[in-house]
């Protein structure tokens, strides 16, 4: 193999390694949103607490 062919081949892989990441990180946020969603933070819980005290 030649320095270009190697350099070619190279880029390729750090390419995919790159888009790896970058899907990697995609799902790892979608699932934190995900959490969020799913459980509702205990400020939320206080905040809601504390409109319904004063509304009722």
């Amino acid at each position: 193999m030649q320095l270009r062919q190697i350099l070619a081949v190279l880029q390729k892989q750090n390419k995919y390694v790159t888009l790896q990441r970058h899907v990697a990180r995609l799902l790892i946020q979608q699932r934190v949103l995900r959490l969020h969603v799913m459980v509702p933070s205990v400020t939320n819980l206080v905040r809601r607490s504390n409109s319904e005290l004063v509304l009722n």
